[in-house]
């Protein structure tokens, strides 16, 4: 991320708990601008799928 080099990010949400969660990027590069292309569900899981603007 910091070099600019991920077009797409695919990624998946499970719903447990895990207290105050995981940050998944934190603090490793700025904010960036994504846009939402597909959204899929299955068995309580819902992956994600972005591009880059």
């Amino acid at each position: 991320m910091q070099s600019n080099l991920i077009d797409e990010y695919y990624l998946s949400i499970m719903p447990i708990v895990l207290g105050d969660g995981i940050m998944l990027f934190d603090q490793i590069a700025p904010s960036q601008k994504l846009k939402l292309l597909q959204t899929k569900t299955y068995n309580g899981i819902v992956d994600l799928h972005y591009v880059k603007c």
